[in-house]
């Protein structure tokens, strides 16, 4: 089956707010960090789009960041030109330190959307992925975040190994046990 009606169809059960996993029932938390492999396939637009549909703001889910799970250099342009398409221009977006540089792209519509805008298109002002997860979830009520996760797991294997620091006094693991409610993979 095609990689991105995965992605769609588990955000549509997502948004619905409730997911099953392994025979249990998890209820979703209304606030979202897309963590996603952009530029590899349409799913990550797909789940971008839905995120961000303004029914998804009236069904009581936000956007709390999007974070990049691979070196594309294109994938955070993107990212952001959406981001103000859609009005989340202060949505903050994440990029990872030395990721998966060769992901074997299969459609490269970064150089597309990118080709076809007039802004600064740079990873200027982008904050590491990791220091943003730990400011971000620092700062949400316990059990609050959903991570939906498309393409590596490069963010989130170094968030959980993540030490104490001038967010949080947790590792990595203890603030993810403690702030976030569920977690998705796309596979």
């Amino acid at each position: 089956m095609y990689k991105g009606r995965n992605i769609f169809f588990a955000l549509i059960v997502f948004l619905s707010s409730s997911i099953f996993v392994n025979g249990q029932s998890f209820e979703a938390s209304n606030r979202v960090v897309l963590d996603t492999d952009m530029g590899n396939a349409l799913d990550d637009l797909w789940a971008l789009d839905v995120l961000m549909h303004p029914q998804s703001e009236m069904d009581g889910f936000s956007l709390l960041s999007v974070m990049v799970n691979h070196d594309i250099e294109l994938a955070v342009p993107t990212i952001k030109i959406l981001n103000t398409w859609y009005g989340y221009e202060k949505t903050p977006v994440g990029m990872v330190n030395k990721g998966v540089a060769d992901s074997r792209i299969f459609n490269d519509y970064c150089s597309i959307i990118c080709g076809n805008s007039n802004r600064n298109l740079t990873n200027e002002n982008t904050v590491e992925a990791v220091s943003l997860y730990r400011k971000l979830l620092s700062a949400e009520k316990d059990s609050s975040v959903t991570i939906v996760s498309v393409g590596f797991f490069t963010n989130l294997s170094r968030l959980l190994q993540s030490p104490p620091d001038e967010y949080s006094p947790l590792n990595g693991m203890e603030l993810v046990k403690k702030k976030v409610k569920t977690m998705i993979k796309q596979l």
